[in-house]
């Protein structure tokens, strides 16, 4: 089998406190069996909302919709969370989802199947890392050397 695929996740925070992710998500896929050529699209299509509750604690919501073009076929996903933030770019969320399905092909859905799921998300960057110190920039090791 032969797939291409492909996620576009979007970021929104309309304020500090709540931020909106939306996902859209598509996979085309040829096979062959017993030499038959199958064709499929599937796409998933996904919105989040948080809400920060302080400097330690977020709830948020998700609904989610896993449709197979070719088989007509449909998934949906809605669960509720509540985050942890447990060090500086480290957070731990609990959630339940009422309905779900599972895709590997589409990044995130690992925690979208129906019931309990932990999710940590930490964060790497530049700052994390500490390349963005004033010192560094300086020495003439950096990018603004051109």
């Amino acid at each position: 089998a032969k797939k291409l695929v492909n996620n576009l996740n979007v970021n929104y925070m309309p304020s500090t406190l709540t931020q909106w992710s939306f996902q859209y998500g598509a996979k085309y896929v040829l096979d062959r069996i017993d030499g038959a050529g199958y064709r499929s699209y599937t796409d998933l299509i996904g919105i989040e909302v948080r809400r920060d509750l302080g400097r330690r604690f977020d709830v948020g919501a998700n609904a989610s919709v896993l449709h197979s073009w070719t088989s007509k076929a449909s998934s949906y996903g809605l669960s509720v969370s509540a985050g942890y933030r447990i060090a500086d770019n480290t957070w731990a969320t609990v959630g339940y989802n009422a309905l779900g399905f599972v895709d590997k092909d589409f990044a995130g859905s690992e925690y979208r199947a129906k019931g309990v799921y932990l999710n940590m998300r930490v964060k790497f960057d530049q700052d994390t890392l500490g390349l963005n110190k004033k010192s560094i920039l300086q020495s003439g090791s950096g990018l603004g050397d051109r």
